[in-house]
């Protein structure tokens, strides 16, 4: 089992940015990044999301390029992993998210070659039967993956993504009480492989990739149904991912790094939506791509990924404390 490369350090102040509210919390770690039990097996392009204190990881694609139906959970307090009830079908760049005391995933795609097919197939994972059940798909027309997701108020928000080789600026909202899909107006810039965040009663649209790399961060508003232009990405990439911790957006890792041999991005960089700026944090032990990312007691939790542009996996599982 890997152990944390940097000193473990008592904090007189305690961990902020529990995701659910659990009120056990983790020991408190120094700033920086600290590796965890590595993944019990090499993938990238997965979905990740935290329910009930557990971090899943769904789905992905391996070291010989082929789709997994695999989903794994974490425990942060053990530092262990666990297999748990596959997905009905392989699905790699899904959207992932969890509420309502469920795990749900939404689009993605399903083959590599000739190219990515997209999905509109939407599955609910219940963790105490540990079973998948199919909910309605997405709008007809509008399946896609590599999509941003995050939830906001028991919803689940969808922006951009790619279907056919071509970035999206289609959004949507997922109601999984009602099971139900709704149209919103259109993500102002088309992006696929772009992170999504949600905090402050905003859902955040942040980076991603259309030819070229994107740094545009758009916020929407539920109570508007209006997108608003915020403070751009200091390093434009796509392929990273982005989670809220303490209240704040945390955007790590990426691809299309013309600077970097294996052209990954190892920046970790924080935005502060109260006064709409960007500062750097301590950069990845491990630059890597094709990464899901969620806050957790405090800490953003980044597991699996790719440590080279396209194909290259890893099974590094990290968290940084910003």
């Amino acid at each position: 089992m890997r152990r944390t490369i940097t000193t473990v350090l008592a904090l007189l102040l305690a961990a902020c940015g529990s995701s659910d509210g659990d009120d056990q919390s983790l020991p408190q770690e120094a700033p920086g990044w600290h590796l965890r039990a590595p993944l019990p097996a090499p993938r990238q392009e997965h979905g990740v999301a935290e329910l009930a204190g557990q971090i899943y990881v769904v789905g992905g694609m391996n070291g010989l390029g082929l789709t997994l139906a695999s989903v794994i959970a974490y425990d942060p307090r053990q530092d262990s992993w666990r297999e748990i009830a596959p997905l009905p079908k392989p699905i790699h760049h899904p959207g992932v998210a969890a509420t309502n005391g469920r795990l749900y995933v939404l689009g993605g795609f399903n083959l590599v070659t000739p190219a990515f097919i997209a999905l509109g197939d939407v599955y609910e994972y219940d963790p105490a039967a540990n079973t998948w059940r199919a909910r309605a798909s997405m709008p007809q027309g509008r399946q896609r993956g590599a999509a941003a997701v995050a939830v906001l108020d028991g919803r689940i928000y969808v922006a951009g993504g790619q279907r056919n080789l071509q970035a999206t600026t289609e959004f949507d909202v997922y109601d999984p009480v009602a099971d139900q899909w709704t149209t919103l107006p259109d993500l102002p810039t088309a992006r696929e492989h772009v992170a999504g965040a949600a905090v402050d009663g905003h859902f955040y649209a942040i980076g991603g990739r259309s030819g070229e790399l994107h740094g545009e961060v758009e916020a929407y508003d539920p109570r508007t149904r209006q997108w608003s232009t915020r403070a751009a990405l200091p390093t434009p990439r796509g392929g990273g991912a982005a989670g809220v911790v303490g209240g704040r957006i945390i955007m790590v890792g990426g691809e299309g790094n013309d600077d970097d041999a294996r052209g990954v991005f190892g920046q970790s960089e924080i935005y502060d939506p109260n006064s709409d700026t960007w500062r750097a944090l301590a950069p990845m032990l491990v630059p890597r791509h094709g990464i899901g990312a969620v806050g957790y007691q405090g800490r953003l939790h980044v597991p699996g990924g790719a440590d080279r542009e396209i194909l290259g996996p890893t099974d590094v599982n990290d968290a940084l404390t910003p």
